[in-house]
């Protein structure tokens, strides 16, 4: 094989449980869901020891070496000792929006580099030293997550959802939203454990209980978000919530016709910010 092809999905975060810095980190508690929303990645194996990058779609505004996909094959090329790569990424999950698009790009990278290179890694131990959601976004679907977001328990399937997806026109920053609620000094209420029982004995999301502590943070950083949210609750959404640090906000509809015509009408006024 000397090319592998890959689609890097998106993901959201159904709750949001975080607590005061330890250390360095955040800890919190989650649950994850993969989603359609995705990043094509093409890597194509070099017999020499080179790193080639193009990105098309939505630009990054990054040079080559501080680009995820880039950085995951110097990564790996590093613990196995392997040629090089040239590495096409098709980028759709927009950037600074709490959607793990880098994430998603850096666990399709080790994807690719470890079946061109045959080289049966279990990718764990390189996925976490890379990126707190990137165990998870390896193996994707839904899941708790924990710790930093390294920690990744496999749930049952989730009933399938619509989604649509709002992003804001200006991002934010994962560290200057967790900065803001460290500043904020909140004491949140946990609620993964008690939305994940429910889900384990009845098979449904009590979609009243999901929460984001990171909202007022993000919405204190960038006004959009709360636009946003008051946009998409005009249409009956069964929860509207903001997914990771933002600045992405989606609404979840059970009925794909009624989600449909939701995302009719509100693509007039969102344009290139709306996904689904």
């Amino acid at each position: 094989m000397d090319t592998f092809k890959i689609k890097c999905y998106a993901k959201v975060n159904l709750t949001l449980d975080v607590w005061q810095k330890k250390e360095k980190y955040h800890p919190i508690k989650s649950l994850v869901s993969t989603i359609g929303i995705y990043d094509d990645l093409i890597i194509k194996r070099r017999n020499d020891y080179k790193v080639t990058l193009k990105v098309k779609g939505n630009k990054l505004n990054v040079p080559r070496e501080k680009n995820n996909a880039y950085i995951a094959v110097a990564a790996f090329m590093k613990k196995h000792k392997t040629f090089g790569a040239d590495i096409t990424l098709i980028k759709r999950i927009p950037e600074s929006a709490g959607l793990g698009g880098s994430s998603a790009d850096i666990a399709g990278a080790l994807k690719a580099m470890n079946a061109l290179y045959e080289t049966q890694d279990d990718l764990e131990s390189l996925a976490s030293s890379l990126g707190s959601d990137v165990n998870f976004l390896l193996e994707g679907g839904f899941c708790e997550i924990s710790g930093r977001g390294e920690m990744v328990e496999k749930l049952p399937e989730l009933k399938k959802q619509y989604l649509i997806v709002l992003t804001a026109k200006q991002g934010v920053g994962a560290r200057e939203c967790y900065e803001n609620f460290d500043n904020r000094k909140e004491t949140p209420s946990p609620v993964t454990d008690t939305v994940k029982e429910e889900f384990l004995k009845t098979g449904e999301i009590t979609y009243k209980l999901l929460k984001n502590d990171l909202t007022l943070s993000a919405k204190s950083i960038n006004a959009q978000i709360g636009a946003n949210e008051a946009a998409l609750k005009a249409y009956d959404c069964d929860a509207v919530l903001m997914s990771g640090s933002g600045s992405a906000v989606y609404g979840i509809f059970s009925d794909e016709k009624k989600r449909d015509s939701a995302y009719k009408q509100l693509k007039k006024f969102y344009k290139k910010n709306i996904i689904k």
